[in-house]
């Protein structure tokens, strides 16, 4: 039996076992005392922020982002406890990424509907984001959690931009920031302002194709030469598996068009028949 000076409490949260690793800290199992309710705890330490340049204005950014959103596909924070050395993020549970998910099964590959199924999920979140006057900038597999029931949530917005929601303006962005093979070509052309949405519209489809082949339709060389990565990035050409339904080819070209102009909007996809 745990001696109770060992047993560590934040509010009415039970810290449990450690399920994850970031750079500015851990995600620990939690337990709600008081409703026995299953939770994830991130904590965040302060004295690493501190060292990171705008740590701790980002930080406090995210937080009061993730309390507003209120969406079945975007992650749930549910409470917050900022403590000397640390602050406590308390969000819904959730036992896996889509990286996880998709390394653990039958041939690192999804089956299709289970993939077609989540894209809906992962689409249905980023619409709501971008109605928000959210860009994300960083949708990937290892940015999705899966709940014990199968429902894809976004998370981690350390990099997401935010717009005024009372600026009718296109949402823009001007600075460089993602994970190299889900950039767009716009991006890796060296465009010092692109269209946000079409670029996270673009990770999407990085993403579908990825979940149903388990490969990127562009990826590092043998050298892991970046610069060769990012010229096939904007030259936009890729091989289409011919595995491929006829409907999800014409999906994926629509999503993975060179010109952020003609590249499917987030209803675009939505709408179509795949």
């Amino acid at each position: 039996m745990a001696n109770k000076s060992s047993i560590k409490l934040i509010g009415s949260y039970l810290l449990g076992k450690q399920i994850g690793k970031g750079s500015f800290g851990k995600v620990k199992e939690g337990l709600c005392s008081e409703t026995l309710q299953r939770v994830a705890i991130k904590i965040i330490n302060k004295t690493r922020v501190k060292r990171s340049a705008n740590g701790i204005q980002g930080v406090i950014q995210e937080i009061k982002l993730l309390k507003r959103l209120k969406h079945p596909n975007v992650i749930t924070l549910i409470d917050v406890f900022c403590k000397v050395q640390a602050w406590y993020l308390v969000f819904e549970y959730c036992p896996c990424s889509l990286q996880t998910l998709i390394d653990q099964s039958s041939e690192n590959l999804l089956a299709t509907g289970q993939g077609q199924r989540f894209f809906q999920q992962l689409m249905q979140g980023v619409d709501y984001l971008h109605s928000q006057n959210i860009v994300h900038r960083d949708i990937k597999p290892g940015n999705m959690l899966i709940t014990p029931d199968g429902v894809l949530k976004i998370t981690d917005f350390g990099i997401a931009e935010q717009f005024s929601m009372y600026d009718m303006k296109p949402m823009r962005i001007n600075n460089f920031a993602g994970t190299h093979q889900f950039l767009s070509p716009e991006i890796t052309a060296g465009s010092l302002s692109f269209d946000g949405p079409k670029a996270d519209v673009w990770a999407c489809g990085i993403t579908l194709y990825y979940m149903l082949t388990r490969r990127f339709p562009f990826d590092f060389d043998e050298e892991l030469n970046l610069l060769s990565l990012y010229e096939r990035i904007a030259n936009g050409a890729f091989e289409m598996p011919a595995e491929f339904p006829a409907d999800l080819q014409e999906l994926m070209t629509q999503i993975l068009h060179r010109d952020p102009k003609l590249r499917a909007s987030v209803q675009d996809v939505l709408k179509h028949a795949w």
